[in-house]
């Protein structure tokens, strides 16, 4: 019977045959080496999302001009037979001491009750019956009128009202030019006027730190990290960039200066989309 050959242990033995150090592999795919590592002596990376190690293992894969889709399946399969596989650990029995817990008990009883007594003696000294109000749970449809008007909010107040008085059959590429560089991967803050002229433009704003790995048409990986609040990234959307992120509702989508709204829903995780101007 053929023994099951495990993925990690197929991209190492890859790695050795074409004498790669696993420190030159993470220099180049940024990748962090004791993930790499993990990922090689098939251990249960505890600290990364399911689709951030499937991502890396694509990632890795490739690098090596292994079958990636094939590798990742079985990856995928790993971590969801190791899973099902993790033995539950049980408390082990207390003993109780009765005397020590009532020793206990009756000590925090009595520091309780002095700093409510000192709280209603000494600092509060009016407005003892404060009014509470009850406010019924959000329902969907609230939430995404919500979501609707924070958008609109926050196009309104990042408009450049020095810029928007620049009449557009006379606007310059130099203008553009200050606000964009061409060496540069990550716009350091972008205007919405700017971006309103690029019609091809695809800008990520970031709205919470959030991971994204963006990969081109060649698997080769173009942006991997954690970016923070307010960062953005803008693109060509000719360039056809595969994107993958693990809360999808933290980036806010523009296509040609114009917001399209989220790229997906609060804690949604989105693996291997490819943005097109029909995109809403």
């Amino acid at each position: 019977m053929t023994e099951m050959r495990l993925v990690g242990k197929i991209l190492k033995e890859s790695r050795i045959s074409k004498d790669i150090s696993l420190m030159i592999i993470a220099s180049d795919l940024k990748i962090p080496i004791d993930v790499l590592n993990d990922i090689e002596n098939d251990v249960m990376v505890s600290y990364l999302d399911k689709v951030y190690l499937t991502a890396h293992v694509r990632t890795y894969a490739n690098y090596l001009n292994l079958d990636a889709d094939e590798l990742v399946k079985s990856y995928k399969n790993e971590i969801s037979f190791k899973n099902k596989n993790v033995l539950k650990e049980f408390p082990k029995p207390v003993s109780n001491n009765y005397f020590l817990l009532l020793s206990k008990g009756t000590s925090l009883a009595s520091f309780v009750f002095i700093m409510v007594a000192f709280y209603f003696f000494f600092i509060r000294t009016n407005d003892l019956q404060p009014n509470y109000t009850m406010t019924p749970d959000l329902s969907q449809e609230m939430i995404s009128e919500i979501e609707s008007i924070d958008l609109k909010t926050f196009v309104n107040e990042n408009i450049d009202n020095d810029f928007a008085e620049i009449s557009y059959p006379n606007f310059e590429y130099k203008e553009l030019k200050k606000a964009y560089s061409a060496n540069t991967a990550i716009a350091s803050t972008p205007k919405i006027t700017t971006i309103n002229n690029l019609k091809n433009n695809v800008t990520l704003k970031f709205l919470e730190s959030t991971w994204i790995q963006i990969r081109n048409n060649d698997d080769d990986i173009i942006l991997s990290k954690l970016m923070k609040n307010n960062d953005e990234y803008t693109y060509s959307i000719n360039d056809n960039f595969i994107l993958t992120t693990g809360n999808a509702g933290n980036i806010l989508v523009y296509i040609g200066g114009d917001p399209k709204g989220k790229l997906g829903k609060k804690g949604e995780v989105i693996e291997s989309l490819n943005l097109s101007s029909k995109f809403n």
